[in-house]
């Protein structure tokens, strides 16, 4: 099994909480460190997901033209995953769907869901 991991920690910080390991060791062939690999999804307490760019695929994949300008536009694009990274995600955007550790998700994403992406005044009725 392949491990993707956000953070690699210590080993201490792991035998400190062992209750917190789901994967056991004995199960895991590789582990590859990539901060920000779930993006545009997310990870709790660390980023919320890019409800603009997941609005962005849903309306690119109801049609499978559309979809292939999404993927070539998004995927095929870039060499790798931090080549993509590098090109979508500005430190403005991360600072944007980073969660604020009070509340536990991205203040940013939870007006745009309860919005619906709208700004100013609520429409009449």
């Amino acid at each position: 099994m392949i491990v993707v991991a956000e953070q690699i920690v210590p080993t201490e910080v792991i035998r400190a909480n062992p209750q917190n390991t789901v994967i056991p060791a004995y199960r895991v062939d590789a582990l590859i460190h990539q901060p920000h690999g779930a993006y545009p999804t997310s990870v709790p307490g660390l980023y919320d997901y890019d409800y603009e760019a997941l609005q962005d695929y849903q309306a690119h994949a109801r049609k499978p033209e559309s979809f292939q300008e999404y993927l070539n536009r998004n995927v095929y694009a870039f060499e790798n995953f931090e080549e993509h990274l590098d090109a979508v995600l500005s430190p403005g955007r991360m600072h944007k769907i980073a969660c604020d550790p009070r509340l536990g998700y991205s203040p940013w994403v939870a007006e745009l869901v309860t919005t619906g992406g709208r700004t100013g005044a609520l429409p009449e009725g």
